[in-house]
């Protein structure tokens, strides 16, 4: 799906995977056992988050989520990469609020459950490219290779 960048109208802006947050918490975590979960029932929790300093809107977008339920969230540790985030959370150091396509990362030990209640906190990946070039061979091809790598084809 192309969409326009807001404020900018010389920019076309392709979706190619998108992806919403769900609660990462240890086997045998005692909300585990819940089919569903709210954010605001982890509101006592510690969490790993990403790092504020890596540069991304992830933990931007987790912090307002977290005030949206009610709640500042206990930062236990704070981690660069996905791997790091999900093993943090099997070690039983804490929770955490991450994409849903991190559940293939799933080791034995993750539970992975959907959140009820959060606020527009749709994440994924998107391109931009100039709207003039939109249609060119090589971003066509590129479009392509991208599709096919996270299964849109």
């Amino acid at each position: 799906m192309t969409v326009l960048a807001p404020n900018l109208p010389s920019v076309a802006v392709s979706i190619v995977e998108v992806n919403r947050y769900v609660a990462a918490l240890p086997a045998g975590h005692p909300k585990a056992g819940k089919a569903r979960l709210r954010l605001a029932d982890l509101h006592d929790e510690p969490f790993v988050m990403p790092s504020p300093l890596d540069g991304t809107a992830s933990y931007m977008s987790m912090m307002h989520a977290c005030a949206h339920a009610g709640f500042v969230p206990n930062i236990v540790q704070e981690a660069s990469h996905a791997m790091t985030i999900v093993a943090l959370v099997e070690s039983g150091l804490g929770v955490a609020l991450v994409p849903d396509i991190w559940q293939h990362l799933s080791p034995r030990n993750v539970e992975f459950r959907p959140l009820l209640g959060l606020p527009g906190t749709e994440i994924g990946l998107a391109f931009a490219c100039r709207r003039s070039e939109e249609d060119a061979v090589l971003l066509e091809a590129f479009r392509r290779s991208v599709g096919a790598a996270v299964g849109m084809t």
